[in-house]
């Protein structure tokens, strides 16, 4: 008959009992004392978790920022071009009038009111989306786009030209 030894195995498992009794021990303070772990090394295996779910939600929050700046500017381009189709049906419809009643009193009017319009939109949009940064000293700063030129800019040209509507 052979015989096992029991009591190295008795022992090995009384040493595990004992460890888990002692880390149940310590979850239960942390628990009913409400302390938190000091450190990710306190989290032990958690650890990982934790600065993933953590990381995720940084992420997640910086991705809603960047969605509320994204729907503004996209509301504020919907105005604008919103603004622009309707001066521009205003035009055309104001030029096949006059071409069908052969009558352009106030035509010229309302061509620079159409580009004045469009110039103040897409002016408004880029300003809105362009964050402004001060100039730096003793210069003036960048022209605003879609700005006419003057004649002295422009090398003195005056812009008619043979045949062109004034």
């Amino acid at each position: 008959m052979t015989r096992v030894a029991t009591i190295p195995l008795q022992r090995t498992m009384a040493d595990a009992i004992q460890r888990a009794q002692q880390n149940l021990a310590k979850t239960q303070t942390s628990l009913s004392t409400g302390k938190k772990a000091q450190d990710y090394a306190g989290l032990g295996t958690e650890a990982v978790r934790t600065m993933s779910a953590r990381s995720m939600l940084a992420k997640q929050e910086a991705q809603a920022v960047v969605s509320k700046h994204v729907t503004t500017s996209l509301a504020i381009y919907d105005a604008h071009v919103t603004g622009l189709d309707n001066t521009l049906i205003d035009l055309r419809t104001r030029m096949a009038t006059a071409i069908g009643t052969e009558d352009s009193s106030g035509l010229q009017e309302t061509i620079k009111g159409a580009f004045e319009q469009f110039r103040s939109s897409l002016t408004g949009t880029h300003d809105a989306m362009v964050q402004k940064s001060p100039a730096p000293r003793g210069q003036e700063g960048p022209r605003r786009p879609y700005e006419m030129l003057g004649k002295s800019e422009t090398g003195g040209l005056d812009g008619h030209r043979k045949g062109a509507c004034t």
